[in-house]
């Protein structure tokens, strides 16, 4: 964030793209994400591979046999 003018930008950039001034470009943290949201929640269950039903979804048909 420009410390100039409060203008945003995606990366550092040397220069402030809005109002021009140079290196008043700073990293400003907007919000806090959750980090490994799945530790979280704990470990997943186990499911064998063939207790999954295979009719939940529609199968696309492909012209080749792989």
């Amino acid at each position: 964030m420009c410390e100039g003018c409060g203008a945003q930008s995606a990366k550092w950039e040397g220069r402030c793209s809005q109002c021009g001034e140079w290196n008043t470009l700073t990293e400003t943290l907007l919000h806090q994400t959750k980090r490994h949201s799945w530790a979280a929640n704990g470990p997943s269950q186990v499911e064998e591979l063939y207790s999954i039903p295979l009719d939940l979804e529609q199968r696309l048909q492909m012209s080749f046999h792989e």
